[in-house]
């Protein structure tokens, strides 16, 4: 079940979609960021950082993608925490509020940096695109 919540909530990211986002949030709290529930390429945090943006509730968001950023530098999940980066960059340009372009800026170049040197091609493209 945790990774289904994980899985829902990339799903409701990349569609933009708020579908039975409650009931996956909270599946996310209960059985992944409370128990501190670990599996690979999945991080609760993250996942609940996308469905905070999703809402609009984005300072809140803020503090789980740092909080994600924070977990996976620790476990070395290099990948994942690129990942996360290039996501709280997508955040603030989706939002486009004044200033988030340059918000979003430093981050998306660190995402890219990172999925350089990981050798993620598809990651650096989908960067590219972003940034342009």
């Amino acid at each position: 079940m945790p990774m289904s919540a994980c899985d829902a909530a990339e799903v409701l990211w990349l569609l933009e979609r708020l579908d039975h986002i409650g009931v996956v949030e909270r599946a996310l709290k209960e059985k992944m960021v409370a128990p501190d529930f670990r599996h690979p390429m999945m991080d609760g945090c993250l996942a609940l950082a996308r469905l905070c943006a999703l809402q609009g509730r984005h300072d809140e968001a803020e503090l789980w993608f740092g909080e994600a950023g924070r977990v996976l530098e620790e476990q070395g999940a290099r990948p994942l925490r690129a990942i996360t980066d290039f996501d709280e960059a997508r955040m603030f340009i989706r939002r486009g509020r004044s200033g988030d372009v340059d918000r979003a800026h430093p981050l998306l170049q660190s995402a890219r940096r990172q999925f350089e040197d990981l050798g993620m091609t598809g990651w650096l493209h989908r960067a590219d695109e972003l940034n342009a």
